[in-house]
Formats: C-alpha cells, sequence, structure tokens
C-alpha cells in the first residue's frame, strides 16, 4: 500500500532536520539542471541515488549512484544494493565532496574568473 508509505509534507522550514532523520537521498528527476536539493543531501551525509540529469552525475560523482531517468526498475536494484552496501562511508564522502567542490570561497572564485573573461 504505496498511501501508507508515503508523505507529502508541504513547505517546510526545517529541511536539514528532515535530511538528517532519512537515511538515503532519492532525486529521481526526469529533468533537471543543477539540483541544490541534491548538494543539501550531501551536506548532511546521506548517500544519494539520482538519476543522469542535468549535473546530477557531476555533483556526487563517485560518492552516489546513478542510474538512467525513467529506468525505474534499476532504480529499485540500485536502492537496495546501496543500502546493502557501503552507505555509511558513502555519506562521509558526499559530505566531504559538497564541502570541497561547492564551498563558498571556491564558488565566488570560479564566477570572478568567469567574469573576468567577459
Amino acid at each position: 500500500d504505496l498511501e501508507s508509505k508515503i508523505f507529502l509534507l508541504g513547505r517546510r522550514v526545517d529541511i536539514p532536520a528532515l535530511l538528517s532523520a532519512a537515511d538515503i537521498y532519492v532525486s529521481s528527476s526526469l529533468g533537471e539542471s543543477f539540483s541544490n536539493s541534491i548538494g543539501e543531501a550531501m551536506a548532511c551525509e546521506l548517500s544519494c541515488v539520482v538519476t543522469d540529469v542535468g549535473h546530477s552525475k557531476i555533483i556526487v560523482g563517485d560518492t552516489g549512484v546513478v542510474i538512467e531517468a525513467g529506468d525505474y526498475g534499476d532504480l529499485s536494484d540500485m536502492l537496495l544494493k546501496h543500502v546493502e552496501a557501503d552507505g555509511v562511508v558513502r555519506c562521509k564522502a558526499a559530505r566531504e565532496r559538497i564541502a570541497l567542490r561547492y564551498d563558498i570561497r571556491s564558488t565566488v572564485g570560479r564566477f570572478e574568473k568567469i567574469w573576468g573573461y567577459m
């Protein structure tokens, strides 16, 4: 019974607390550019299973699982494998990756470099 397992929570202001209480983060998007929510989940040390849309694959790198968009059989398989495997190790690696690649100083530096070419 899917309805008893999925809850639509509406607008929330306590996202870090919700993410910290989760075991895994799934982004099953069919279309995306740069998913801030994936970065937020990684910052909360969540293992991520994402679809290969937009920059999702680049964001998670080798710290998460990337599947083809729309392949829900693979999504189910990867969720089971990911949970049973080394999720805790991946959680720490995800936080380290997001902190190193997307911290405010390095992000501003990249923008300044781009703007310098204009």
